[in-house]
């Protein structure tokens, strides 16, 4: 299990979170895998890893829709440094 810190979640591309919230707004179904990458730091005596980069995709669906080659795909990585949370990087990519 990854523990996913707040501020990881306040520090992503605001263009990411409206988005997202539009598309529910419209009624799509959004489907999120998220996960982390690399080592930050450990805590908690080390029996916890804080990842240097988290990221997250969303795949975007219409109600009851099959995914297909045209379904529409989101991705978000945002890495984090030695500057504890101030966010160095995040990157958006969309197949649309």
């Amino acid at each position: 299990m990854r523990i996913d810190a707040y501020y990881r979640h306040r520090r992503l591309d605001p263009t990411y979170l409206l988005h997202t919230s539009r598309l529910l707004a419209e009624g799509k179904e959004l489907y999120i895998i998220a996960g982390g990458e690399g080592s930050l730091k450990a805590i908690a005596s080390g029996k916890v890893t804080v990842p240097q980069y988290t990221w997250k995709v969303v795949v975007v669906l219409d109600e009851g829709a099959q995914v297909t080659a045209d379904t529409r795909v989101i991705a978000v990585r945002t890495g984090l440094g030695s500057l504890g949370d101030r966010c160095l990087s995040s990157k958006i990519a969309s197949n649309t």
